[in-house]
């Protein structure tokens, strides 16, 4: 750009310095030389002009190499804003991940390579548990008793009790422990109904180690904390819900220990 100008400066010198000699011609006519102070005044006049073009679009560019500069930082900070959303969103995509694990799905990242079809079978299985704890699917014609419950266990792989259903705030919360014995591709969940339908439900997953040493093989995290979404309305009943992998669910209704 200085030398641009540097040049565009000595053009308009050497214009004027033209200019000067064209008017003492004028006063001394000499057809010949006048002619060529012309010819070459009209030469210098165009090179001006050329660089006076060439200086509007320096200019220009300049502008939008500022204009580039401007929106590169703000490409940036949007880059930076991206980049904490991506991660957030990788963060929750873990988590549910991690929520729909004891569903039998192998325990895989859903930002893999193969992330999209791991998140279809997740969000699958999902489905299927919801559908499983809302619906709560048939119930085993079985009156399970607190003095039964480990007999029960030896036979069938399946036992638990609801232990104290209280009120925790403004809404109630059901606690307990239930299990399956520990066999491939079973998962298990505990659901709560009353009258009006399904209260919620919750996957077992507190440890437990009193139930361990009661029962052999079980899973040791079979505590469950059931919030519940609304006050009850009539008598409850709490289900260990059993899911098997290419099969029908089932559900055990759980005793009260109280």
């Amino acid at each position: 750009m200085d030398a641009t100008e540097n040049g565009r400066s000595s053009d308009s010198r050497k214009v004027r310095e033209l200019q000067a000699e064209l008017a003492l011609l004028r006063e001394r006519p000499d057809p010949a030389e006048l002619s060529r102070v012309r010819a070459e005044a009209e030469t210098w006049k165009q090179n001006y002009q050329a660089v006076f073009s060439q200086i509007n679009q320096l200019t220009t560019q300049v502008e939008e190499l500022r204009q580039s500069a401007t929106e590169l930082e703000w490409l940036r900070r949007d880059r930076a804003t991206l980049s904490e959303a991506f991660q957030s969103i990788t963060e929750t995509l873990a988590q549910v991940a991690d929520g729909l694990a004891p569903l039998g799905l192998p325990a895989k990242k859903l930002n893999d390579a193969d992330g999209a079809e791991h998140f279809s079978k997740a969000a699958q299985a999902f489905y299927r548990v919801s559908t499983a704890a809302l619906t709560c699917p048939p119930t085993l014609n079985v009156d399970l008793r607190i003095d039964r419950i480990v007999p029960f266990y030896e036979t069938s792989g399946l036992a638990g009790a609801v232990e104290e259903v209280e009120l925790n705030g403004n809404n109630y919360q059901c606690t307990g422990w239930a299990t399956t014995r520990m066999v491939p591709n079973i998962a298990s969940l505990v659901a709560v109904f009353d009258d009006t339908g399904c209260l919620g439900y919750s996957y077992p997953g507190q440890p437990r180690q009193d139930v361990v040493a009661a029962l052999t093989g079980c899973n040791p995290n079979c505590g469950f904390r059931v919030p519940l979404l609304r006050h009850p309305k009539g008598p409850l009943r709490i289900f260990l819900i059993v899911l098997l992998e290419g099969k029908a669910p089932f559900a055990l209704m759980l005793p009260f220990i109280n």
